[in-house]
């Protein structure tokens, strides 16, 4: 039995290739670094949060890249979500070349 995206196996089966798929095809490495503040007093929570999202690859676009990543900061990632009504948590994009 075949799982998968049938048409995306159908594309690249052809030689063809969609966008997205170029696109990540161009993307070597991601990394993302973190950086807080916690408070003074105990309990020691978080009261800033400061992510950098690291990406290289050949010809990469930063607008395209900040476009893939904006959905999982603003609307999936559940964790961000959760820490953002705790402390403000910011995001930057670096896109290095290879």
């Amino acid at each position: 039995m075949h799982s998968g995206n049938l048409g995306a196996r159908r594309l690249h089966w052809y030689g063809h290739r969609t966008a997205a798929q170029e696109d990540a095809a161009r993307c070597h490495s991601g990394r993302t670094h973190i950086a807080a503040e916690r408070s003074e007093e105990h309990p020691k929570v978080y009261t800033r949060i400061d992510l950098e999202y690291v990406v290289t690859g050949n010809a990469l676009e930063e607008e395209k890249v900040k476009h893939a990543i904006e959905p999982s900061q603003e609307k999936y990632c559940s964790v961000s979500a959760m820490l953002r009504k705790a402390c403000p948590v910011s995001y930057s994009v670096r896109v290095g070349q290879v």
